[in-house]
């Protein structure tokens, strides 16, 4: 689901910009409020449609009892707390550990650095070895993520398994990968690989998720990337440039913003964990 009314909103902060001292160029809370109410109402809409999805995956969980479940960021980590509820709820002691991953890193290296890509996965998969491992993404396109993902287990030693709650019905077309496609045809033929055949594109959590998923410059970074840049003072803080709302001082508004923001996560958040338990009921 998109949020259009920030690209409105985008224009209107340069128009208030050039206006002058004194008029507020940051978005008004009145219209967060607005594009969380059809954040949610979007959220509700497509949720019925994968709730059965949803509801298999904890199934299979149950099921199939997993070591732990790797949501992975930025797009499916608001799933991983509703499920370790639910999981936790329904499981007790056996519910397996919930993580969240960023696999930018693995999917880079796997098309371009075979040695670096094999080091990567010997690192951040050491602690899983010998472990039974779901990862869970939000949207299926090519299948290049799911590949490097699985071989990355294979060289650590995991047992690993993709599974993706949405299928994009119209994937942006690449250069054709036979290599790729092999491998997708045989781990899905393995049942390593399981694809929801839900057809939506842009899913609820990749905007939710990059409303408090934000590590550096706006993105989630893999353990490879954690470290900023030096000698960063001399950049101007970018609150300088940010003129509130009349009456409030930019902290008041940032700390406003912030509460409403994470209102609305825990909203979603909710409404996934409603979905789930709706198979209880």
């Amino acid at each position: 689901m998109r949020a259009p009314r920030f690209e409105a909103q985008k224009k209107k902060d340069a128009t208030a910009f050039e206006g002058g001292v004194g008029k507020s160029n940051v978005m008004p809370l009145e219209e967060f409020d607005e594009i969380a109410a059809e954040t949610i109402e979007g959220a509700e809409r497509e949720l019925e449609m994968i709730a059965p999805s949803l509801q298999d995956l904890a199934r299979r969980i149950q099921r199939e009892q997993p070591d732990a479940v790797v949501f992975l960021d930025m797009s499916a980590r608001i799933f991983g707390s509703p499920y370790k509820k639910y999981l936790s709820e329904s499981m007790g002691s056996e519910a397996p550990q919930v993580h969240f991953y960023n696999d930018n890193d693995l999917k880079a290296y796997h098309y371009t650095d075979r040695t670096q890509f094999i080091k990567v996965a010997k690192e951040d998969f050491a602690p899983q070895e010998g472990k039974k491992i779901f990862f869970v993404d939000e949207t299926f396109s090519h299948g290049k993520g799911a590949v490097a993902l699985l071989e990355a287990s294979a060289a650590a030693g995991v047992d690993a398994y993709y599974i993706a709650l949405t299928k994009d019905p119209a994937p942006v077309e690449e250069l054709m990968d036979e290599g790729r496609d092999r491998n997708v045809a045989r781990y899905r033929s393995d049942g390593r690989i399981t694809v929801y055949d839900n057809p939506l594109k842009d899913v609820f959590s990749r905007f939710a998720s990059r409303l408090y998923v934000q590590d550096f410059q706006g993105e989630t970074l893999s353990p490879h990337k954690q470290d900023k840049p030096a000698a960063e003072n001399n950049i101007p803080d970018a609150n300088k440039y940010s003129r509130p709302p009349a009456g409030m001082t930019i902290e008041e508004y940032n700390k406003e913003l912030s509460v409403r923001t994470m209102r609305l996560v825990g909203q979603l958040k909710d409404r996934i964990y409603d979905t789930l338990m709706a198979e209880e009921a």
